[in-house]
């Protein structure tokens, strides 16, 4: 997992790529953490 500070907002989003129960690769974000710390946990 991955964080990274959105320029147009200031805050720390994370992204990153899981498998589902068919087998495929799907990628999930979240957003809105105020510090990179908070994105990481």
């Amino acid at each position: 997992m991955s964080a990274y500070k959105d320029k147009k907002t200031g805050k720390w989003f994370v992204f990153f790529y899981y498998r589902d129960w068919q087998g495929k690769n799907k990628g999930k974000t979240k957003r809105g953490f105020q510090t990179k710390r908070e994105a990481l946990e």
